[in-house]
This record gives structure tokens, C-alpha cells and sequence, in this order.
């Protein structure tokens, strides 16, 4: 018996952008490695910084063109893919370390719009993974430097989580640190949180 071989036609096109599940266009893999490892290049004053350490780049303008391309890129695999979180949370963590560029560089204000964009793109993936500790304290940190009145929730957030105790608990201790920082700058009533010890 002959096997009987199919082909797609012209009733079964796809889009350029729609493919099979787990299948995506060679660019979006390229684009979103290439992210990863910008990621992964920066991560050190990423961590400093929220560690409390203090970052001091030589070549600040470099820095920044690299983040803006980065962010650039970032923007583009999630306007292809809105619904692929892990292009969400690559482009939370380029405008965040274009943030920490900026902010070290001595330009706090301008670093505010950047650490609130990462918020947004951190919350995407929060909805889907609400105790994921990195995001969690990326997200608090960003609000942190972005001066955001919603910063106090999101702290605790973090610092409560018991995920970020073991995986991240240097960075829980300066959340703790920045919270009571807060809590002592703002009146009572507004930053009324508990943390667990």
C-alpha cells in the first residue's frame, strides 16, 4: 500500500509570524538570545546596584547605546509576540539595566520612565508567575529608584516571598533596608506594611 503524503497548500498558509507551537522564526530565537546575553553581560552592576553596591561605568555613552539597542530589540520580539512572557520579561530586564545605566550616570529623572516601563513589562509575567523572586525583586527595586509611592506593597512582596530568602537573600536584606528607608520618609498611614522576619 502506497503511503499517502500530504502537503500544505494554499488552504493551510500561515502568516509570516504564526507558526507551529514552540516554533518560532529564526530572528525572534536570534533576537531573543542576543537579549539573553546582554542580559547576562550586564547582570553584575544589575546585581551590585541592587545589592547596594555602587556601579561606576567607565564609558557611560557606550553603555547607554548598548541598552537603547537592546531595548530596541527587546520591543521588537514582543510587538511580533505580545503573548511570549519571556520576551516580556527580556524587555523588562533591558529597559531596567538601561535604568541602572542612567541612574549611575547621574541622571536619576531620566531613569524614572525607564524603571517604570520595566514595572510594566515585570507585571506581564508576574500575572503568570506571581512568586518568581527575580521579578519580584526587580519590580520593587525599579519602583524603588523610580521614587513610586507603590513601592512599600512591592517591597514586602519580595522581602515576604519565600522564594527570595533562599535564592536571593542579599538582595532581600537591602529590600528590608530600602523598606524601612521608606517607611521613615512617608507618613505612617500610607506605608502600613508587615514583613515577615
Amino acid at each position: 500500500m502506497a503511503k499517502k503524503t500530504t502537503s500544505r497548500t494554499a488552504t493551510t498558509a500561515k502568516s509570516p509570524m504564526k507558526t507551529a507551537r514552540g516554533e518560532q522564526p529564526a530572528w525572534v530565537r536570534v533576537t531573543i538570545i542576543v537579549v539573553a546575553v546582554a542580559f547576562i553581560a550586564i547582570s553584575v552592576p544589575v546585581v551590585l546596584l541592587g545589592a547596594g553596591g555602587s556601579g561606576g561605568g567607565t564609558n557611560t555613552t557606550a553603555a547607554a547605546d548598548a541598552g537603547l539597542e537592546r531595548i530596541k530589540a527587546a520591543q521588537r520580539v514582543v510587538d511580533a509576540q505580545p503573548d511570549n512572557l519571556d520576551a516580556a520579561i527580556a524587555l523588562g530586564h533591558a529597559y531596567y539595566e538601561y535604568a541602572v545605566v542612567l541612574y549611575q550616570a547621574g541622571q536619576q529623572p531620566g531613569s524614572v520612565p525607564y524603571w517604570l516601563n520595566a514595572v510594566i513589562e515585570y507585571d506581564k509575567a508576574l500575572a503568570a508567575d506571581p512568586t518568581n523572586p527575580v521579578l519580584l525583586g526587580n519590580k520593587a527595586f525599579a519602583l524603588y529608584y523610580a521614587g513610586s509611592s507603590n513601592v512599600g506593597p512591592a517591597l514586602v512582596a519580595f522581602i515576604d516571598n519565600p522564594q527570595s530568602a533562599t535564592q536571593l537573600p542579599q538582595q532581600v536584606e537591602t529590600a528590608r533596608q530600602m523598606l524601612a528607608e521608606v517607611q521613615a520618609q512617608s507618613p505612617a498611614s500610607s506605608l502600613e506594611v508587615t514583613t515577615a522576619p
